[in-house]
């Protein structure tokens, strides 16, 4: 719900906030260094090592859902 606020209320922050945000995924910001490995070699260190069977699980759902509704091909 707040995201929907924040949108309404302040969208010209919100647009700048969640473009920022959006570029962390592809950009390396905030004085981080690293690769495209960073966030799978973290992981566990930021929220243990028993949610990465989780993480694993999550995506194995993924993929089936995705097939099942024909979003993916293989």
């Amino acid at each position: 719900p707040w995201q929907l606020y924040i949108l309404k209320y302040f969208p010209v922050e919100s647009a700048y906030e969640f473009e920022f945000n959006k570029r962390h995924i592809y950009e390396v910001l905030d004085g981080y260094t690293g690769d495209w490995k960073f966030h799978f070699l973290a992981f566990p260190k930021i929220y243990g090592v028993l949610a990465f069977p989780l993480l694993l699980l999550g995506l194995v759902e993924l993929i089936h859902q995705g097939k099942k509704n024909g979003q993916f091909p293989c």
